[in-house]
């Protein structure tokens, strides 16, 4: 099989893509076409939980519900990726892909 230079880039882009999407902790699969997996980057890219260190403010009462909620351990997680900088993308919705979808934890 021959390769021109067109599909050598789009297999690059594709390899890169779904490398970058891999380390943000986003799961996309290799064997979309390059056309969905460019409009995956671009919905995807807008809604992304960018890596600083942020002040977390917890109001009295949520600490209070916090002590019995079933999902207690993934907000203590956030609460402490999010203090110190860290990747919290993966925490966000399945939904993530569909563009008129705002995962709330980008708010």
């Amino acid at each position: 099989m021959t390769y021109t230079h067109r599909d050598n880039f789009e297999n690059d882009l594709k390899q890169g893509m779904h490398l970058m999407f891999s380390n943000l902790g986003v799961k996309i699969p290799i064997k979309k076409n390059l056309d969905d997996m460019l409009i995956d980057y671009l919905t995807i890219n807008k809604k992304l939980v960018h890596y600083k260190k942020r002040q977390v403010f917890v109001s009295p009462e949520l600490e209070i519900k916090l002590q019995t909620h079933p999902k207690r351990n993934e907000v203590e997680q956030i609460k402490k990726r999010l203090s110190t900088g860290g990747n919290v993308n993966f925490f966000q919705s399945k939904k993530l892909f569909q563009t008129k979808f705002h995962d709330h934890l980008l708010y």
